[in-house]
């Protein structure tokens, strides 16, 4: 936190010192100093994309969801290919239950990154919640074609295929296949 503050002190018009030390309390959960510091950010720099999205996700955290949207927002303004942004205010308007704009927002970071596994995961649930099954069961078919990297990816892939699983209990149902996982 030291170099931080030095590195604010240095040069108090550069709004990366200020997103770097907004970070340092984000990890410490300073989440008010946190915000301060990405706000000042962009008050240097109005197109400081990434202090707007760690800035909401801080607004997430503390279940500010409406100026969470807002940021995100303003990241897709500034940059409508970045996928991120998408993925994040898709993640805020799930917790909203605002799920008919939280699908396209999912399904739009997909378009941009077709790679995000979360994102079909996310996008199935939601899938799920609002009665359409046949999607549902597409995108988690998708998140198992993944190479399960992470363990949040192999723990995806087992909701996924529980998911499939269930689905083909059911009476009047098609059966679905579950694919190979790739392994790397």
């Amino acid at each position: 936190m030291a170099d931080a503050n030095l590195a604010v002190a240095a040069n108090p018009k550069y709004d990366g010192a200020y997103h770097f030390r907004g970070g340092l309390y984000a990890a410490k959960k300073d989440n008010g100093a946190a915000i301060a510091d990405y706000t000042k950010a962009i008050e240097i720099n109005p197109k400081a994309i990434y202090s707007y999205l760690s800035r909401a996700l801080i607004y997430l955290a503390g279940k500010d969801y409406d100026r969470a949207i807002a940021d995100c927002s303003k990241t897709i303004e500034l940059n409508p290919q970045y996928d991120v942004g998408y993925a994040v205010r898709g993640s805020v308007r799930r917790l909203t239950r605002e799920y008919a704009l939280a699908i396209a927002d999912y399904s739009k970071a997909i378009d941009i990154n077709p790679k995000g596994i979360s994102r079909y995961d996310s996008r199935a649930s939601l899938y799920v919640a609002t009665g359409a099954h046949d999607l549902a069961l597409a995108d988690y078919k998708k998140v198992l074609e993944f190479p399960a990297v992470t363990a949040r990816d192999r723990q995806e892939q087992e909701i996924a295929r529980k998911a499939i699983e269930r689905s083909n209990a059911l009476p009047g149902v098609p059966q679905v296949t579950t694919p190979q996982v790739p392994t790397k």
